[in-house]
């Protein structure tokens, strides 16, 4: 499980061990434009790879930027700017099928939901979180796909549940004589019927 503390004029990543509650302390990151970064999510994709995101506020204002990290060394392997100003609590998440999701909050937020499209480098706006002056926290900073411990979500499967079926019309019970007597079953078509063993 990762984590990642801002510093001033840095962030540095670290990583739980979720037996021991421990957590070792990563490589430090450093901002990409001006002299101060707030990393205010991270996320891994479906093939492992770490990216986070820096809103800059309030100390270096602008448009947040996502960053694709070497969660080893902390290197920047790659960057896109959102265009967007975001406040000091967004979050984000991979989707399984790759999509990321930005989601910002708290009162210097926008307190919206957004899609980002790494084709175009641009910021698709879903609509609003009716969440305003609260902020987004608590979204995973892991891939389901990427990391087994991970939680996908989905109830469990049980492998001897059977679906409920209707009664066969050949399995209903024989109704009674008007008389009182029992009625003798009648055998099946096409055949003589067989003796009943108890």
């Amino acid at each position: 499980m990762w984590g990642v503390s801002t510093l001033i004029n840095s962030a540095r990543l670290f990583r739980v061990d979720k037996a021991t509650g421990l957590a070792t302390l990563g490589p430090s990151i450093s901002p990409l434009i001006g002299t101060d970064l707030d990393i205010s999510g991270l996320a891994f994709n479906a093939a492992g790879e770490l990216f986070v995101l820096d809103t800059r506020y309030p100390n270096n204002p602008g448009p947040a930027i996502i960053m694709k990290l070497n969660p080893a060394t902390g290197a920047t392997l790659q960057s896109w700017n959102t265009g967007t100003l975001l406040g000091n609590c967004a979050r984000m998440t991979f989707s399984p099928g790759g999509t990321l999701f930005i989601a910002d909050g708290d009162t210097s937020g926008t307190n919206r939901l957004y899609r980002f499209d790494f084709a175009a480098g641009s910021m698709i706006d879903i609509g609003p979180t009716n969440a305003a002056g609260a902020p987004i926290s608590g979204w995973p900073g892991s891939s389901s796909a990427a990391l087994p411990h991970a939680s996908r979500h989905r109830p469990p499967m049980h492998r001897h549940a059977r679906r409920a079926e209707p009664p066969s019309p050949s399995r209903r019970p024989t109704p009674p004589r008007s008389d009182g007597r029992s009625r003798t079953p009648r055998p099946p078509r096409g055949g003589p019927s067989s003796p009943m063993v108890r």
